[in-house]
């Protein structure tokens, strides 16, 4: 599954070079033709960073934004960094044995490890694996463990849009003013008998790949972008959650 996971996520690598060769390349000539840029590799060398592409002076007609807004929007939608983090932490899990806790978000295919962990479960314990799903725990940890657990995984890279989560009170709460997303803590993906599921009161949430929280159904019969729904405690009823549009996203824009 890991080295099924690898060739995914590299094989659209060589697409998404080819199509930033493309966009430069067509950016460039539009410069070229106004007198704004003599080479194309000034144009890739703008990518770099903000202030290289500050140092250019762009024009607002480009893309119809100012030179900062254009530099952010060509990162977010290449999403190279994103790649290369996905990369990273599938090259440390081949070479140095799985983690403690598994970055979420560095999957292309987050339902096929999830299933994964549940097969392992149902298998060492001889039960059917239409019999057993998720239960979750929030622990107090942000980033870093040091054991695993017993059974089922630690995952981490999880965030909140429209509430955060209260780390006094573990249990979901209001957002701060002005404060967008909240990063949760890691939780614990435990896999359990689903005849025996006796959540407390909670909030059933979302999780999504993307804040556009819409996707497209695959050949495997799950969504490009909805994952799966996680139980976050909460002694507020669920519609109020529901009328914030509470939700929890793998990735961020930025």
């Amino acid at each position: 599954m890991l080295m099924m996971s690898m060739k995914i996520v590299r094989g659209p690598d060589k697409d998404i070079v080819a199509n930033c060769r493309e966009n430069i390349k067509t950016e460039s000539k539009k410069y070229r033709r106004n007198n704004k840029l003599d080479q194309e590799g000034e144009f890739l060398k703008c990518l770099e960073s903000p202030a290289e592409f500050q140092h250019l002076q762009f024009s607002s007609w480009w893309l119809g934004m100012d030179y900062k807004g254009s530099w952010e929007v060509l990162r977010r939608n290449l999403r190279v960094p994103l790649l290369k983090g996905m990369l990273k932490f599938l090259q440390d899990w081949i070479d140095e044995g799985p983690p403690i806790v598994f970055w979420i978000s560095g999957f292309y295919f987050t339902q096929s490890f999830l299933t994964g962990v549940l097969q392992n479960y149902s298998r060492h314990n001889r039960i059917p694996i239409d019999q057993v799903h998720f239960e979750f725990t929030i622990t107090g940890m942000e980033s870093e463990c040091h054991e695993q657990p017993y059974f089922g995984v630690y995952c981490k890279g999880i965030f909140l849009e429209g509430a955060r989560w209260n780390r006094e009170t573990m249990q979901l709460d209001e957002s701060y003013p002005k404060i967008l997303f909240d990063t949760i803590p890691i939780i614990w993906f435990k896999p359990a008998l689903i005849a025996d599921f006796r959540p407390p009161p909670s909030y059933f949430c979302p999780i999504y790949k993307t804040s556009e929280r819409k996707g497209v159904l695959a050949t495997t019969g799950h969504s490009s972008n909805f994952v799966m729904f996680i139980t976050l405690p909460s002694d507020i009823p669920q519609k109020h959650w529901i009328n914030r549009g509470v939700a929890s996203l793998t990735q961020l824009d930025d």
